[in-house]
């Protein structure tokens, strides 16, 4: 590779900076639109939740399931009585249905804002955290009744939150501080 001059590294540099923008331009045009919610990274040790707000580290929902299955080349129309999706990751789509739940029983009055937590280096996270009563409350959503609570229980150690909430397949129930609600009820919460 040859050598570049001062101006053709300057444009190159003008160049990413100028792309990082489009991308970014259209994500909020995305936003602005209702198309997509950000998710974004909180250390979740003040209310608001947004206060300690990790501004690099954002998940993006989509507005709708059907247009997310539609987006991976699968057939929205007939996939949720076929055998694919049970192969394919359902907990990418459950967790996508949750906080789409989360913003339509939000306030109107405001914009709703979601969250989640992570540990970064300890491969622990949490796939929202929410604020009731006051209290940060972590949400952990699983697309069976089945998989481990370490990252909800890593929380509950560190945050000192009342209990947490676990969403799954299986039905109302109670883990010692874990309040258990089918996916169906999310909007009791």
């Amino acid at each position: 590779r040859k050598a570049l001059s001062y101006s053709e590294l300057r444009n190159e540099a003008l160049q990413e900076v100028l792309k990082i923008g489009r991308e970014q331009y259209g994500i909020d045009l995305l936003k602005k639109a209702g198309l997509v919610f950000p998710v974004k990274a909180s250390a979740c040790d003040a209310i608001p939740l947004g206060v300690s707000e990790k501004e690099t580290n954002k998940k993006l929902l989509l507005f709708d399931s059907g247009v997310y299955l539609t987006e991976c080349g699968l057939d929205a129309g007939g996939i949720l009585g076929a055998e694919i999706y049970d192969d394919m990751n359902k907990g990418d789509v459950v967790e996508m249905e949750t906080g789409l739940e989360f913003i339509k029983t939000a306030s109107p009055y405001s914009e709703p804002g979601l969250f989640y937590w992570y540990r970064g280096g300890a491969n622990a996270e949490i796939d929202y955290a929410i604020v009731r009563s006051g209290q940060i409350i972590p949400v952990e959503v699983k697309s069976s009744g089945k998989g481990s609570m370490q990252s909800l229980h890593s929380f509950l150690d560190t945050h000192k939150s009342p209990y947490g909430i676990r969403i799954s397949l299986e039905n109302f129930s109670e883990y010692e501080t874990i309040h258990v609600f089918p996916v169906y009820a999310v909007s009791r919460i």
